[in-house]
C-alpha cells in the first residue's frame, strides 16, 4: 500500500502553505508613479535569460533545475512521447536517462562537479521502486549510486534530494508515523540510515521540518535544537530554519499571506488579499519571497503576475505579468510565457541580485 505521506507529498509539491502569530504590517507592492518597479530597473546587473521550450526539431523541453546561465537539466520529449532526462547546454542536449514510460525523474540536485537524481520505476505488479543516480557534469555515462532508498518523500522542493558533507541525502517514510533520513556517499558506497520520530521533511541540512498537516517544528539533527512554531486556527504554516510563511484563507475567497522569522521577529504581511506564495519552501536564499497575483486570462488559461519580494529592503518588484509555469529552485526563479510553439522559459538567478 502506498504510504499516505507519499500522496500528501505529491499534493504539497504544488501547494505553498504557512502561518503567523504576530500582528504584522501589510507589505503591498510599492508602486512608483511610473508603475511597479521591475527587475531591470532595480537590479540592472541581474543574471537573466530565456530559452525556447520547443526546438526546430519539434522536441519540447521542460527545465527542472537551472545550474547557471547556460546549463540546466530537465525533460525532453516529442509531443506525447515519453520524455528523456537531459542536460541542456549551449551546445545542445546530453541524455542522462533514456525515455521510458515506466520511469520518471522525481528529484534532482547538483554540485559544481556532478549531477544527482532520484528515479522511480513502476513494476509489472504496480509497485514503485527508486534508485539514485549520478553523472559528472563534464561528461561521461550516468551510473547508479544505490537502489537502497526506502520510500522517498517527494514534496517538489530543492531539499527532497540534496548533497551535504559529501553525502547525497533524502527522507523516506517509515509506515504512517515515522521518517528516516538516508544518505549515500557522492562516489557511491553503503547507505546510512537515521531514524527520526514523527513525520518530517528535509530542509537545508542538518535541519528537518514537520510535514504538511502536522504541528510545525524545526529541528537540527546534529545539535538536537528544536524550534516549535505555533499557529492559529485557519492558518497553514511551512518553515525553513530561518523563516516561516503562512496563508490564511477567508470564507469570501480572500486571504492573508504572511512571513516572519522562526524566532518570531520581523513579522510582515506580503501583498494584498489576492497574493499567493509560489514554491514549497519559504524565503529562497533567506532573502527573497516569490508570490503571484492574478494576471490576464485568455484562451490559453489564466496567467499570473509574478512578484519578487526583497525581505531586507521590504519592497516588491514585478518579475512578469503573463507567467504560466513557475519554478523556484536552488536560488533560481524560472517561469514560462506564451503557448505551444511560442512557449518560452525565462530565468532569473536570485544569487546575482
Amino acid at each position: 500500500m502506498t504510504d499516505l505521506r507519499l500522496r500528501v507529498g505529491t499534493a504539497a509539491a504544488v501547494i505553498a502553505v504557512g502561518a503567523l502569530l504576530a500582528l504584522p504590517t501589510t507589505e503591498s507592492p510599492q508602486r512608483p508613479p511610473g508603475g511597479p518597479e521591475t527587475v531591470a530597473s532595480v537590479w540592472p546587473r541581474a543574471v537573466t535569460g530565456t530559452l525556447p521550450a520547443v526546438g526546430a526539431d519539434g522536441q519540447s523541453y521542460t527545465p527542472m533545475l537551472f545550474l547557471d546561465s547556460g546549463f540546466s537539466v530537465g525533460s525532453l520529449a516529442v509531443e506525447a512521447a515519453a520524455p528523456s532526462f537531459v542536460l541542456r547546454s549551449p551546445g545542445g542536449y546530453r541524455e542522462l536517462a533514456p525515455a521510458d514510460r515506466t520511469k520518471s525523474v522525481d528529484a534532482v540536485t547538483a554540485t559544481p562537479e556532478a549531477l544527482f537524481w532520484l528515479r522511480s520505476a513502476s513494476g509489472a505488479d504496480g509497485r514503485v521502486g527508486y534508485t539514485v543516480w549520478t553523472a559528472a557534469r563534464a561528461g561521461g555515462p550516468a551510473r547508479q549510486l544505490t537502489a537502497d532508498t526506502g520510500s522517498p518523500l517527494i514534496y517538489g522542493t530543492g531539499y527532497d534530494l540534496q548533497v551535504a558533507e559529501g553525502q547525497v541525502r533524502w527522507a523516506a517514510a517509515v509506515g504512517e508515523a515515522d521518517t528516516e533520513i538516508r544518505s549515500v556517499p557522492v562516489d557511491g558506497g553503503p547507505v546510512t540510515t537515521r531514524a527520526v520520530p514523527g513525520n518530517v521533511v528535509l530542509s537545508a541540512w542538518p535541519w528537518v521540518v514537520s510535514a504538511p498537516g502536522r504541528p510545525m517544528e524545526v529541528t537540527n539533527l546534529v545539535t538536537g535544537e528544536r524550534r516549535p512554531q505555533q499557529g492559529t486556527p485557519g492558518q497553514q504554516l511551512t518553515c525553513s530554519p530561518v523563516w516561516c510563511r503562512s496563508v490564511t484563507t477567508r470564507a469570501d475567497g480572500g486571504g492573508e499571506f504572511e512571513l516572519r522569522r522562526t524566532d518570531g521577529t520581523e513579522a510582515r504581511r506580503i501583498g494584498g488579499s489576492d497574493a499567493s506564495p509560489l514554491g514549497f519552501g519559504p524565503a529562497p536564499l533567506d532573502r527573497y519571497e516569490v508570490y503571484s497575483t492574478p494576471g490576464v486570462s485568455n484562451a490559453t488559461g489564466s496567467a499570473l503576475t509574478v512578484w519578487l519580494y526583497d525581505i531586507a529592503l521590504r519592497r516588491a518588484v514585478r518579475v512578469e505579468s503573463t507567467a504560466y509555469g513557475v519554478l523556484v529552485r536552488d536560488g533560481v526563479l524560472c517561469w514560462s510565457t506564451g503557448d505551444h510553439e511560442s512557449l518560452v522559459w525565462h530565468f532569473l538567478d536570485l544569487r546575482s541580485l
